[in-house]
């Protein structure tokens, strides 16, 4: 961040984008520190707003469970890469700063066997991480809207659609346990559906309104979940 501040203080015209790596962060804890980078790297935006355009964009370019050939089929293979990609986007999207955020790679090759899918002589496999990400896209909206979360074991990500009559809320139960949820949602609007999967794939959950403010629920363990709601009446 110091280095880029250094850029951009001496050559802010002709910057169009801030872009960086960001590694080595391997637990599902731990990854509220990509809501710090987004922070840190808008801080940075707004601090020389005057020699840098409106449209500079903040770009995470590239991400993964961890860096170099330091990986494990455990981490790369199974469910949790799909539990860690969750939460990274989640966290990295709740400044509502980022443009763009890419994983490493799109597929295995014999060096990095990082991608989003394995090659054979006979095709291509989708692991869970691409399952996760197919997900995360049908479910989020451009406006990202303000929330509070303290649970370290469930991220939330509420968004809103372009014209303002949608909302998704994106989750992750990262726990080894279910977890009973109440969320207060910043708009008022009724459940249009539900969706959730995880390990086994397609799971239920019984989330439903216990107010047209408030969701309450029961999440199972290692599970992605999305509710779709229809807002009330157009957000200003």
């Amino acid at each position: 961040i110091h280095w880029a501040e250094k850029l951009i203080d001496n050559y802010g015209q002709w910057v169009d984008a801030i872009s960086w790596h960001e590694w080595l962060v391997r637990d599902l804890i731990d990854t509220t520190r990509y809501t710090d980078a987004v922070t840190q790297a808008s801080d940075l935006l707004e601090k020389y707003s005057e020699k840098l355009d409106d449209s500079t964009a903040l770009i995470i370019g590239q991400t993964n469970i961890s860096s170099g050939l330091s990986l494990s089929p455990y981490e790369q293979e199974t469910f949790f890469a799909a539990l860690w990609w969750a939460s990274v986007v989640i966290q990295s999207s709740l400044p509502g700063k980022l443009d763009q955020i890419m994983w490493f790679k799109a597929a295995d090759d014999p060096v990095y066997k990082k991608g989003l899918i394995q090659i054979s002589e006979n095709g291509y496999v989708h692991k869970p991480v691409s399952q996760s990400m197919s997900f995360i896209n049908n479910h989020l909206y451009p406006f990202v809207m303000n929330i509070s979360n303290e649970h370290p074991d469930i991220d939330v990500l509420v968004t809103l659609s372009e014209d303002k009559t949608m909302a998704s809320i994106l989750g992750v139960n990262k726990s080894k346990r279910d977890i009973r949820v109440d969320i207060s949602l910043p708009v008022t609007g009724g459940i249009m559906k539900s969706s959730a999967f995880n390990k086994y794939g397609v799971v239920e959950t019984d989330i439903a309104s216990a107010t047209n403010r408030k969701l309450t629920g029961l999440i199972p363990k290692e599970t992605i979940f999305s509710v779709t709601l229809l807002v009330d009446k157009e957000m200003d």
